[in-house]
C-alpha cells in the first residue's frame, strides 16, 4: 500500500474511532485531548530544551521559547478542565454569532429565493450554540454521530477510488494488449 492510500484509509478511521469515543464518552474526550496536548507541548518543550542545552545554545530567546512551551504544557494538563469550558464556551458564542450574523444578512437580502433554507440554517447555528455553550450531552452526541458519518463517507470514497483504480487498470492493461497487436 502506498502512502495516499494510507492517509485515505486513516483520516476516516480516526474520524470514526474520535467519533464513538465523544458518544460514549461525551465531553471528557476534549479534556483528554487537551491532556494530551499538554503532555506533547511539555515533552516537547523538555526535549528542545535539553537538546539547546547540550549544543550550549547562548540563544536566550530559544531556551525562553522552550521554557514557555514547558509552562503551558504544564498548565494545559493541571487545568484541562478549565481550558475545555472555555474552548465549549467559545465555540457556543461563535456558533450563536454566526446564526445571529447570517440572519441579519438574510434579512437585508429581500430577492434571496433560498430564504427559509438560510433561515434554517441560522436558527440550527443558533440551537447548536446554546446546546455547546450550556454543555448539553446532546451537542456531543450529534458531533460523535456527524464524524462517524464522515468516516463511513470516507470509507465507501476510499473503496469506491480502488475499485475502480482497479478497473481503470484492467482497462488500460487491455488497450495496451491491443495496441501491441495492431502494431505487429
Amino acid at each position: 500500500m502506498n502512502k495516499n492510500i494510507n492517509k485515505f484509509i486513516l483520516i476516516p478511521l480516526i474520524n470514526l474511532i474520535i467519533g464513538i469515543l465523544i458518544i460514549i464518552f461525551k465531553g471528557e474526550v476534549i479534556r483528554w485531548c487537551a491532556i494530551a496536548f499538554g503532555v506533547l507541548l511539555t515533552a516537547q518543550g523538555i526535549i528542545s530544551l535539553v537538546s539547546d542545552a547540550k549544543k550550549k545554545s547562548n540563544q536566550n530567546n530559544i531556551i525562553t521559547f522552550d521554557i514557555l512551551m514547558i509552562v503551558f504544557g504544564v498548565l494545559l494538563i493541571v487545568f484541562a478542565g478549565f481550558v475545555t469550558t472555555v474552548i465549549r464556551v467559545l465555540f457556543g458564542i461563535v456558533f450563536i454569532l454566526y446564526g445571529v450574523l447570517k440572519l441579519m444578512a438574510i434579512s437585508n437580502d429581500k430577492d434571496n429565493k433560498s430564504a427559509l433554507l438560510f433561515v434554517f440554517e441560522s436558527v440550527l447555528l443558533i440551537i447548536i450554540g446554546v446546546l455547546v455553550f450550556m454543555d448539553n450531552k446532546i451537542i456531543y452526541i450529534f458531533i460523535g454521530t456527524l464524524l462517524i458519518i464522515d468516516s463511513i463517507i470516507g470509507f465507501i470514497n476510499y473503496f469506491n477510488k480502488n475499485k475502480n483504480k482497479k478497473k481503470k487498470d484492467v482497462i488500460d492493461a487491455e488497450i495496451k494488449v491491443i495496441n501491441e497487436e495492431v502494431s505487429e
